[in-house]
């Protein structure tokens, strides 16, 4: 049986989670350029975020966390993360009139789109280095089960909210799942407007 006070931490992981995840950021702009590859392309880029993630939980646990709350580290990703996010951003906005028609598709599928929008992110890592760190080393204290629960807690939350946003624009947008091209206009340029507030911020704004 599961101790009662490792359940109560899980549901504190739950609502956690979830506060973080429902904030817009690069993450879910790209969830949303993908709809038009159906109602399961959440779920291939919460995968995608997963592959990233969870090594991400194990090398925390080794204790590398202050690595990624470092400066050089935060501006590199900055730099890097935002150059990509304009890129694509760019490209989306660009296309739109073709994603609509379907003549053609992003430059990458679902999984490794959410793999890359989690990479090229550095409050991501500043989130893991402050409260994921905090959040893992509440669950060593249950020792390697504890470890595994939290990882699966909190991913399935990252899972479930990206494929619940491409199930419902994919209603919304009828039996195709195609999104108008004002949606493909606005995450385009939410992914530029992220990638240029990286790029402020490792320039040395806040």
């Amino acid at each position: 049986m599961i101790d009662q006070g490792l359940l109560l931490f899980l549901a504190s992981v739950v609502v956690i989670s979830l506060s973080g995840i429902i904030v817009p950021g690069p993450l879910l702009a790209v969830t949303i350029a993908k709809g038009p590859e159906g109602p399961h392309a959440g779920a291939w880029i919460g995968i995608g975020h997963g592959l990233v993630e969870i090594p991400l939980i194990a090398l925390i646990a080794l204790g590398f966390g202050t690595i990624f709350a470092s400066r050089p580290f935060t501006v590199g990703v900055g730099l890097l993360g935002g150059a990509m996010l304009v890129y694509l951003g760019a490209g989306i906005v660009r296309a739109r009139g073709a994603l609509t028609a379907g003549a053609v598709d992003l430059p990458y599928r679902s999984l490794p789109a959410g793999a890359l929008a989690t990479l090229v992110n550095p409050y991501f890592f500043v989130w893991w280095a402050t409260v994921g760190a905090a959040l893992v080393v509440k669950a060593s204290a249950w020792g390697v089960v504890g470890l595994v629960l939290f990882g699966i807690v909190h991913w399935s939350c990252d899972l479930a909210w990206y494929w619940l946003v491409t199930v419902a624009l994919a209603r919304g947008a009828g039996g195709a799942g195609r999104l108008p091209r004002a949606i493909y206009f606005c995450s385009g340029l939410l992914l530029i407007g992220f990638g240029l507030w990286f790029l402020w911020g490792a320039a040395g704004g806040r």
